[in-house]
């Protein structure tokens, strides 16, 4: 990891890109990723826009849900072609 530290609008951009990026790599709406994690789906769509700053349990739960470490989702997306 860097040690570069990111504004906190950087990192919720990050979590907001990743985690859509890794919804849509396992196959998943936002109604299923909610249904998996037992998240609700207005939370999803919220951390997805940006709007709010979730409790590190949530990003946790979300994580394991997409089967990544949480730190991860708040690294800049790389892109994949």
């Amino acid at each position: 990891l860097s040690s570069q530290r990111l504004s906190m609008s950087e990192a919720l951009q990050n979590l907001a890109d990743n985690i859509r990026i890794q919804r849509k790599r396992n196959n998943l709406t936002q109604e299923g990723l909610a249904e998996k994690s037992t998240i609700s789906l207005n939370t999803i769509q919220a951390i997805e826009r940006c709007n709010g700053s979730p409790a590190w349990a949530t990003i946790e739960l979300l994580a394991t849900t997409l089967k990544i470490k949480p730190q991860s989702l708040m690294l800049a997306p790389r892109v994949r072609e």
